[in-house]
């Protein structure tokens, strides 16, 4: 009887030391993404199936560009009344392991709503990441776009005021011999 009460009382203190790491949060984020950027811009976005609630993903999104100006967007929507389905709980964008910006919460609720704007972004690869939390054992999504507008360096600018200074030099010419 007495070593009945002692295997009991060692499964129950196992039960109890391992109970907390049965409860912790799964890591349920999607494998890397590349983002093919040459049209200028480009959507996003991914989707968690049922029985998901509490666990957590940071979504990575590559691209590579020449460099440009820059606005990323991403958004979680609750279309079911009730509770939110998923929280977006950080946006930002590195180049290697470095911090380039952190994106801005503007709403938050049954809509998440995050962006990044930079007016210059230089050439080379980059991530965007998505971090969040499913909230329901409903199905989840969000989504996003990415915006890159090429911005002329100075030398093209030098060509096209030569290039205009060219057009003007021969039609002074032109006239001159008319």
């Amino acid at each position: 009887m007495k070593i009945k009460f002692q295997v009991a009382m060692a499964a129950f203190a196992a039960a109890t030391m391992f109970a907390p790491l049965a409860a912790k949060a799964a890591d349920v984020s999607h494998t890397v993404q590349t983002v093919d950027l040459s049209e200028g811009s480009k959507d996003y976005g991914a989707s968690f199936g049922r029985n998901n609630k509490n666990n957590t993903f940071t979504d990575l999104y590559t691209f590579t560009v020449g460099g440009g100006e820059f606005s990323a967007l991403t958004s979680s929507i609750s279309t079911t009344p009730g509770p939110d389905v998923l929280a977006l709980t950080g946006f930002w964008l590195t180049q290697g392991t470095s911090v380039v910006a952190t994106g801005s919460q503007k709403q938050n609720g049954s809509t998440d709503l995050w962006s990044i704007d930079l007016t210059t972004l230089g050439s080379g690869t980059y991530t965007l990441h998505v971090k969040g939390t499913v909230l329901t054992n409903l199905a989840a999504s969000y989504s996003g776009n990415l915006n890159l507008v090429a911005v002329p360096e100075p030398e093209t600018y030098a060509m096209l005021l030569g290039g205009l200074g060219l057009i003007g030099f021969a039609a002074r010419r032109k006239k001159q011999a008319a």
